[in-house]
């Protein structure tokens, strides 16, 4: 495989992988690089969300068979045409759209944050791809499993994570033996530009408990003579002492790095414990992303419920094998600062052994043992690096943030009965829409969730026509587009009330918002940020976004659209305007060709709402 491009716009150069790839190859290359620039790797870097973003998107084009026709014989162009022309039912992604909280797509590299984050999601089912212990299908036997006191009945973790992880032989056929197992045989290790070592074997050394173990998987970070590096993952090979570097073999390559501790983020798995305020996590299986020390909570992801929860270690079981730093003991402040393996937990009492030497096991409270990832000082090896801070999705004090269902919506009536306008929201479901419900104002009370859902919608539906039968109590389409009449005749809820984002319940929502998205012109995309940010909003930050907030942005933006471009014209108006509007384009594009310059007739297809 060659290396990948993300400065490429084309999708096999993207994951680096040739036009005749088949499908396993695509997806290994998809989920490398997805994994390497997850925005929850790599917090507040806007060049890790775009690049996870291109990766998920060609790999969303080159993973489905007929879109991937359309790209080897048409290009980008073909597959966005392909998608605006096709509602893309059934099993398929649908675009960058058929999956929660999505929007549909126009132009090149346009799957939004979200969207990346839950085709990744979709695409590993329920498995973890931030981990790499359970399974152990490619690496040649099994993990070392996660032992608890006899008390918890046996491993909690039972035969692994849904499906298994996809990550499981990321290291291709060289890694024979457990992840933290002897067996360390496989491919050669080779030092590069001067950080590397050659190491043909490793000779037994006396067990170090203050050492992470070989074979556990790390991600390289905060790396400056070779800052390309950063975010790969690799396997720990062996701790050298003398320089107190780890040996660390590169996923997919025969390269090795000598790497300080201070550049190490372990992965390692854990059960979630003893949470108050939401139950139903306890027991639940996930991966540390990351250590927090400025909110003293990790950032973990939870498989089988395909999200970050944000923790406190003491609701967090490390698995035994762990190398963690002991912190916070009062009675034995000598302690802290100390690292020790932890060898057990104990569920009556909470309360972890660990062992700090070979002669020396003691019981630490959970809390009382982190997994730090290490801030690097100013100056240290020339990096100035402040990478992890603010690293967790938004903290609730009480417990993890679980988005529950709005059960009032689930009733047929709740569209033509639900309260609208009792708050500072200015919405009535009579009439046409007027200046005062379309302002700005009105526009920042959406996107900071100062109104409810259903008001979002009444707003968007008295912009598209609907008008209310307050007799009958019905919403009928007197006025709306004649396009998007033939497709929703009755007003489709464009956020998804119900919150509620199963496929079978969110299907109708997310495919009318899609096509909401679609109708807006890409000179007109960004309208919204344009209109709020003199007034004080400039986006959603990526760890707030859910599928609720991006589809009232999109709502908003639509209004915004509508309110610039389309208030109070007719729909005959309107398509004159859109004539008018082509033959200045291809006066534009005539003279362009006159004075011999290139000209990109492409544009993204937009489905017009008249």
């Amino acid at each position: 495989m060659v290396a990948p491009n993300l400065k490429s716009k084309d999708y096999y150069q993207i994951l680096g992988c040739p036009r005749d790839a088949d499908e396993s190859t695509l997806k290994k290359a998809y989920r490398k690089l997805a994994v390497k620039w997850h925005p929850d790797k790599n917090p507040d870097s806007q060049e890790a969300t775009e690049n996870f973003q291109k990766v998920s998107e060609a790999y969303a084009t080159l993973s489905d068979p007929k879109k991937r026709q359309m790209y080897d014989q048409y290009g980008e162009e073909g597959v966005k045409a392909h998608e605006a022309g096709a509602d893309m039912p059934g099993g398929g992604m649908g675009g960058f759209g058929g999956f929660p909280g999505g929007g549909g797509m126009g132009g090149s590299h346009h799957m939004s944050p979200e969207e990346a984050q839950q085709f990744f999601a979709h695409a590993f089912g329920g498995a973890d791809p931030f981990g790499g212990m359970f399974g152990m299908g490619g690496m040649g036997g099994g993990g070392p499993g996660i032992r608890f006191s006899s008390s918890m009945g046996g491993d909690p973790f039972g035969g692994g994570i849904g499906g298994g992880d996809p990550f499981s032989a990321f290291l291709g056929g060289g890694m024979g033996g457990s992840m933290r197992g002897s067996g360390m045989g496989g491919h050669g290790m080779r030092g590069h530009s001067g950080m590397g070592t050659r190491a043909h074997s490793m000779p037994a050394v006396a067990k170090q408990y203050d050492v992470i173990p070989q074979g556990t998987i790390v991600s390289l970070k905060g790396l400056v003579n070779k800052a390309n590096l950063n975010g790969d993952r690799g396997v720990v090979k062996q701790y050298i002492s003398n320089s107190k570097r780890y040996v660390v073999a590169l996923e997919d390559s025969d390269e090795t790095l000598s790497v300080k501790p201070e550049n190490l983020l372990q992965h390692v798995h854990v059960r979630i414990h003893d949470i108050q305020s939401q139950p139903e996590l306890n027991g639940q299986t996930g991966t540390v992303i990351t250590w927090c020390p400025d909110k003293g909570r990790y950032s973990i992801y939870v498989a089988s419920m395909k999200k970050f929860v944000s923790l406190k270690p003491g609701n967090v079981v490390l698995e035994n094998g762990t190398v963690a730093k002991v912190t916070g003991v009062e009675s034995k402040p000598e302690l802290n600062g100390k690292w020790g393996t932890i060898k057990n937990w104990v569920s009556e009492s909470n309360k972890y052994e660990v062992q700090l030497s070979a002669s020396q096991i003691i019981r630490l409270k959970v809390e009382n043992m982190i997994l730090p990832v290490h801030r690097l000082l100013a100056g240290s090896d020339g990096s100035n690096d402040k990478s992890d801070d603010d690293c967790c999705p938004p903290i609730d004090e009480n417990g993890p943030e679980i988005l529950q269902p709005f059960i009032p919506a689930m009733d047929p009536k709740y569209s033509v009965r639900g309260p609208v306008g009792e708050g500072k929201f200015i919405i009535s479901r009579t009439g046409p829409p007027t200046a005062e419900e379309m302002s700005n104002e009105q526009m920042l009370k959406i996107v900071k969730i100062e109104c409810t859902d259903l008001e979002v919608n009444t707003l968007v539906w008295k912009c598209l026509g609907y008008r209310f039968n307050e007799e009958e109590e019905k919403w009928e389409p007197t006025e709306v587009f004649p396009n998007w009449k033939e497709r929703f005749p009755d007003p489709p809820d464009f956020i998804g009330m119900q919150r509620v984002y199963s496929r079978e319940v969110d299907q109708p929502s997310l495919r009318s918002n899609q096509a909401l998205v679609r109708s807006i012109p890409p000179d007109n995309k960004q309208s919204l940020k344009a209109q709020l940010k003199p007034i004080g909003w400039k986006g959603y930050n990526y760890k707030e976004l859910t599928p609720n907030k991006t589809r009232r942005a999109q709502c908003a933006n639509w209004i915004v659209f509508f309110r610039e471009e389309l208030f109070g014209y007719t729909v005959e108006e309107l398509r004159e305007r859109r004539r008018l509007k082509k033959e200045a384009e291809a006066t534009a594009e005539a003279k362009m060709r006159e004075e011999g310059k290139e000209v990109d007739t492409w544009k993204p297809p937009v489905k017009e709402v008249f």
